[in-house]
């Protein structure tokens, strides 16, 4: 029976259990639908240069004001959100210099809402070849508080 429980890890969204995943497997993102039941969407994890950790950090810090550095570590792609969002026309250049097209395109597949503001997720989607004239980006992610 120990082993059983030692194998699911509790939700803290949700009042149900999820297998927990190891390090080398995939991330667990949840997430609420538009009607209200709890998503779980597993996304892959990415692992990071040392100059590309150093970015983040640095980014952290000016970018995530609310949060510890080290705490927002812990959330790579809120943090390149953030600047893709809020970020100096400097910093934008580093940000696509370090990380790249590839990895900026899964930032936006994977945005939640409040990420981005109109015209960012516009920008981006134009500027990474996700959106042309004939095929207009997505609409912005929106959260929905069930009645």
């Amino acid at each position: 029976m120990q082993q059983e429980k030692d194998h699911f890890k509790p939700c803290l969204f949700a009042p149900f259990y999820f297998p927990r995943k190891s390090a080398m497997m995939k991330a667990v993102r949840y997430t609420i639908n538009r009607f209200g039941e709890i998503m779980a969407k597993i996304v892959p994890q990415t692992t990071y240069s040392d100059a590309q950790r150093e970015l983040l950090r640095n980014f952290a810090e000016r970018y995530m004001w609310w949060k510890l550095p080290s705490e927002a570590l812990l959330y790579p792609e809120r943090i390149l959100a953030q600047v893709m969002n809020l970020g100096t026309y400097d910093d934008l250049r580093r940000l696509v210099t370090t990380f790249g097209y590839e990895q900026l395109r899964q930032v936006l597949g994977n945005a939640e809402p409040g990420w981005f503001n109109e015209r960012s997720w516009f920008f981006w989607h134009y500027r990474l070849g996700m959106a042309t004239l004939e095929k207009a980006p997505p609409p912005l992610p929106v959260r929905v508080i069930p009645a």
